[in-house]
């Protein structure tokens, strides 16, 4: 299946990486750890699934199949795949996630109630697509406010589909 994805190597994502440094590290959980770097001259999402299962290869396969079936203008796009590194990268939405800002997370003001009414139209959208690809097989395990990221122009899209 990942053959039909762009393909990074493993040395251009350390280059984007910084050799994985630490302070372009943006995101962790039990799935593994999130990088932000340059890819073609735009700034992305390099998500790294954990390897400590044998399982891996299985779960990432299943991920480009999930992956290759989504498309919509409010999904963060799934941009290249690097299968020796089992990397996925996106598009990377700069202005955090939709929990951070109800948190105040980094002294963040709350989004105006004008933001909202422009967020929630969009959210209602892609959670009709979702319902709609669970009747062809597609399945979305965790859609919360800690993973629907957006913009400075809080244009906002989840992503991490599992």
């Amino acid at each position: 299946m990942s053959c039909l994805f762009p393909k990074y190597s493993f040395w251009g994502i350390k280059e984007a990486t910084c050799n994985f440094d630490q302070a372009l590290k943006i995101g962790e959980g039990d799935y593994g750890i999130i990088y932000k770097g340059p890819f073609d001259h735009n700034q992305e999402a390099i998500k790294f699934m954990l390897s400590h299962s044998s399982r891996v290869p299985l779960e990432f396969q299943q991920k480009l199949r999930i992956l290759s079936k989504l498309r919509h203008p409010n999904i963060a796009t799934f941009i290249w795949v690097c299968s020796k590194t089992w990397a996925l990268i996106f598009e990377y939405l700069s202005d955090g996630s939709v929990e951070d800002k109800l948190s105040c997370k980094d002294n963040t003001s709350l989004l105006s109630w004008q933001t909202w009414i422009c967020i929630a139209p969009k959210l209602y959208s892609i959670a009709i697509f979702l319902h709609s690809c669970n009747r062809r097989g597609i399945i979305r395990g965790d859609l919360k406010l800690a993973n629907i990221f957006h913009d400075n122009k809080f244009v906002a899209k989840p992503s991490g589909f599992e």
